[in-house]
């Protein structure tokens, strides 16, 4: 019997694919916070 909401992928490729997309993202933001111009002395 087939359930509507059955994943369509064995749980551990989510897992597996859901380790590498926030890995990826992770990589990605700090690579955009490495490109950033460094910050001014804000005190005055």
């Amino acid at each position: 019997m087939s359930y509507r909401n059955e994943p369509p992928f064995p749980v551990e490729h989510q897992r597996l694919a859901k380790d590498l997309i926030v890995r990826a993202v992770r990589n990605w933001i700090l690579r955009a916070i490495e490109a950033l111009p460094p910050v001014q002395n804000a005190k005055r």
